[in-house]
């Protein structure tokens, strides 16, 4: 099982949370479209627009 499969069924909790943003962190470069998405799945909207900010300033800077 991948580990975005695996992350997709924990139940909404800051270990869910933790372990999306680690996933985030691992795929942003590659594959900043995706990582959008799994920002969107954050229950902390701050924390979304934080990483959709990053990863937005990460596809203008190339």
């Amino acid at each position: 099982m991948k580990a975005s499969e695996w992350i997709a069924r924990l139940p909404d909790s800051p270990e869910r949370d933790s372990a999306v943003s680690a996933l985030i962190n691992n795929i942003e470069r590659d594959d900043p479209e995706t990582a959008i998405i799994w920002a969107e799945t954050l229950s902390d909207p701050k924390t979304q627009l934080s990483i959709h900010n990053r990863i937005l300033k990460q596809i203008s800077d190339k």
